[in-house]
């Protein structure tokens, strides 16, 4: 017998009109198939029976959780694939992760400020370096990276990264910042509009964010990173235990016969 909790019916067997048109909607996109465009919302809302309003929060919940793609414009269509886990960092540094695509947008100095200051250790007046570059895999971007480093720790540098080589990268090569360890956290956003025109997807939808303070092997601050990933697309994933225990779940996963 289902868990009730688990297939999100009250306990009092009362389901939510948005909840019911949500699971009509999802079994229609599972015999459409991927990338084959829903209906109309008009026709949708005749077929189910349901107000437009009730409507939008159904689908809203399909995008998130990545069955359904709507396109300003262009309507909604099957995306019929599992969510891309990505990995967040490990031991060795924060750019090992499945997104392999980076796109530099923006280099720009600028003063620190009360909130960076505190958390690179310096003056508020003094400046720092903002990079941004958007990340993806394959021809899809899946997400904005926002970072901030002190200018005076790195003279020299005046411009993003050459392609897609990562800010690490940069720091290692060129001013030898070894990697000692980060602080980080996660919390829920909504995409911005601004965002939303660098994802090519729909404004103020739910993402998530991560913040990282990393530092380098002698415990000084060299960087402040802000990232912004699709809510509907990417699972953020942390694999905790030993090194021998992830091994042995590595190769248990292989073995598995699980498609």
């Amino acid at each position: 017998m289902t868990d009730p909790a688990r297939a999100g019916i009250p306990e009092d067997g009362r389901i939510p009109r948005y909840y019911r048109a949500k699971r009509q909607i999802l079994a229609l996109c599972k015999t459409l198939g991927e990338g084959v465009a829903l209906p109309s919302e008009r026709q949708l809302c005749t077929r189910l029976g349901v107000a437009r309003a009730t409507l939008r929060q159904a689908v809203l919940q399909l995008v998130v959780e990545g069955w359904v793609d709507s396109r300003q414009g262009s309507g909604s269509f099957v995306v019929g694939r599992r969510k891309i886990a990505q990995h967040l960092g490990s031991a060795d540094g924060p750019d090992q992760d499945a997104l392999t695509g980076r796109t530099w947008t923006t280099f720009e100095r600028r003063r620190a400020g009360c909130e960076l200051a505190q958390e690179l250790r310096i003056h508020r007046n003094d400046p720092v370096i903002h990079l941004e570059c958007v990340r993806g895999s394959g021809d899809e971007i899946l997400a904005v990276e926002s970072a901030f480093i002190p200018a005076k720790r790195f003279p020299g540098l005046n411009h993003a990264p050459v392609g897609e080589r990562s800010l690490h990268d940069e720091l290692r090569t060129r001013f030898g910042i070894a990697f000692g360890g980060a602080d980080q956290g996660t919390e829920t956003a909504h995409v911005s509009p601004r965002e939303a025109d660098l994802l090519g997807t729909l404004a103020a939808l739910p993402a998530l964010v991560v913040h990282r303070t990393s530092w380098d092997a002698l415990g000084e601050p060299f960087e402040r990173v802000r990232t912004l990933y699709r809510g509907d697309r990417l699972t953020l994933v942390n694999r905790l235990g030993s090194v021998e225990r992830r091994r042995e779940h590595e190769q248990a996963e292989n073995r598995s016969s699980c498609s």
